[in-house]
């Protein structure tokens, strides 16, 4: 008996030790990688408990840390009344921003899209014969003749009154799209989608135009295209711009084919000159607008772990499909059973030891994150030294260090949208020098031997490329010419544009990366080096 009293005895010191030592690692990993001050207070005092307390209280501590716990228990299973809570969202922000861009309805084009999306008739249905590749890009790229297309033809004028209403449109020049708590969590891909499409729509349509002789009408068509894709841009979040470039892309391209290869008047020529000058790309007043409404999707993302009542009380969430429900009413989510439903309302009790207490402090630390993307907009930031790398050994245990990780991987995005947006300065540049070189032949009968040439004919500083300060390539081939950009890296790789797939490595390698603004000349096809080819337009 006594030998057992002695091995339990051995036992309960050595289980006692390993309590300790697990504690005190704990402890210490907690203020090494900066665990939240609730965590570390409440293995301080477990460790606390174990050391310094005098043995003879240490039966209380325990007895009361049983009580909290069934407390708790109790809590979680006891009924509860969830009516008169709803999701947090950050409607307040929200609405300070809508405020500044306000316009009222007599002067947006928003009103008259939004008919146009709510009218089926508008929704573009491709048919089948756009399967075929050669009348798909022909109609979209090409002049085109209604004898040579006629399915083409009759499927362009039954859309006539959705191009008449988009012509319509494209006389305001402001457009806003009203943003609630919902669409900034889940904006409207379908009317991106329906965008895309009218512009195609618009281009098939002036590409017909023109091949006929109605060259005022098609230029109409381009030119409602490219408003199109100016409202799209003064939207609020990224995607939404982004596709409102891609739009802009679409007609600026249309109008350098007519330019070089069409017979455009002065007047023509001074219009589109116009038109392309009043097209912006302006990243110290775009950026700050989209980080505005791109940083409170994010805090609308974290915001969800909240709820609140009509007395503006706020508490961590215990019903996550309440959520789901309210940003996106057409999910159907299962209920869940009993058990369910009671760790959902238990995990709760976690979230209020590692995340912050309320929403407001949440947003503030946010915006902590979000502000080195708001220092890009200064003219003088250093943009060689591209985004910071994630490292391993910046791991921290606490909510602030888990946003700023999420930032951090976001940050790579916006060098990516700066370079973007360098790309189409520098196209917007490339399309006056085109107007330019047009002007220069219709004087001289000939295409200049040189930029230097039609110096005097443009803006001195059109000659010079945003992407890497330097001049464009141009080049006379034969009875034409090219011109591009030598690309980011500087080098001029000829015009071309394309990328290696490496087996080794295995990944993709930009070999060149020059951006052609005008040229006949094709690709050539793929070679056995497996090289991809970054389309023209």
């Amino acid at each position: 008996m006594g030998k057992i009293k002695k091995v339990l005895g051995v036992t309960s010191k050595i289980i006692r030790w390993i309590w300790l030592a697990i504690l005190s690692l704990l402890f210490i990993a907690g203020v090494v990688f900066q665990a939240p001050l609730k965590v570390l207070a409440l293995v301080a005092i477990f460790l606390l408990a174990c050391t310094i307390l005098p043995l003879r209280w240490r039966k209380w501590f325990w007895a009361e840390v049983g009580v909290i716990v069934l407390v708790l228990v109790l809590w979680v299973l006891a009924p509860e009344k969830d009516s008169d809570w709803k999701p947090f969202t950050f409607d307040k922000e929200l609405a300070a921003l809508e405020a500044k861009r306000e316009i009222p309805d007599a002067e947006n084009a928003a009103i008259i899209y939004n008919q146009l999306l709510a009218d089926s008739n508008a929704n573009i249905s491709e048919p089948n014969f756009f399967n075929n590749e050669d009348i798909d890009c022909k109609t979209l790229k090409t002049y085109w003749h209604s004898k040579d297309y006629p399915e083409v033809a009759k499927w362009l004028s039954s859309y006539k009154g959705t191009i008449s209403k988009l012509i319509q449109a494209s006389k305001f020049e402001k457009c806003k799209f009203d943003v609630t708590s919902k669409t900034l969590f889940s904006f409207d891909m379908e009317r991106l989608g329906d965008f895309r499409q009218w512009a195609q729509l618009l281009s098939r349509a002036a590409n017909n135009d023109i091949a006929e002789g109605k060259i005022e009408q098609g230029l109409k068509k381009n030119y409602c295209t490219l408003q199109m894709g100016k409202h799209i841009c003064q939207q609020s979040s990224l995607v939404e711009i982004l596709t409102g470039m891609a739009i802009e892309n679409i007609a600026i391209d249309r109008l350098n084919n007519f330019v070089i290869t069409a017979n455009p008047s002065k007047k023509q020529l001074d219009e589109i000159e116009k038109l392309i000058n009043d097209v912006k790309y302006d990243w110290e007043s775009d950026l700050p607008r989209m980080l505005d409404y791109e940083k409170l999707f994010f805090k609308n993302v974290f915001g969800i772990f909240y709820e609140v009542n009509a007395k503006g009380q706020y508490r961590f969430m215990r019903n996550p499909e309440k959520a789901a429900k309210f940003f996106s009413p057409e999910v159907n989510i299962p209920p869940k059973n009993y058990l369910q439903i009671k760790l959902t309302k238990a995990r709760s009790i976690l979230y209020w030891f590692f995340a912050p207490a309320t929403p407001q402090e949440l947003s503030k630390t946010i915006d902590v994150a979000y502000q080195k993307f708001y220092e890009t907009t200064d003219p003088n930031f250093d943009w060689s030294k591209g985004p910071k790398k994630f490292s391993i050994f910046s791991f921290r245990l606490n909510y602030k260090y888990f946003i700023k990780m999420l930032a951090l991987m976001e940050e790579s995005t916006y060098y990516k949208i700066h370079d973007l947006y360098l790309r189409q300065e520098s196209g917007k540049n490339g399309s006056l020098l085109l107007i330019a070189l047009r002007r220069y032949k219709d004087k001289t009968g000939v295409w200049p031997e040189s930029l230097d040439k039609i110096k005097g004919l443009t803006n001195e500083e059109n000659f010079i490329d945003p992407v890497n300060d330097q001049f464009f390539v141009y080049k006379l081939t034969g009875d034409s010419f090219t011109l591009y950009s030598k690309g980011k890296n500087g080098i001029d790789d000829n015009g071309e544009r394309f990328f290696e797939y490496s087996s080794d490595a295995n990944q993709i390698k930009k070999t060149a990366d020059d951006i052609k603004i005008w040229s006949l000349k094709k690709y050539p096809k793929k070679s056995s080096k497996e090289i991809v080819k970054e389309p023209n337009e």
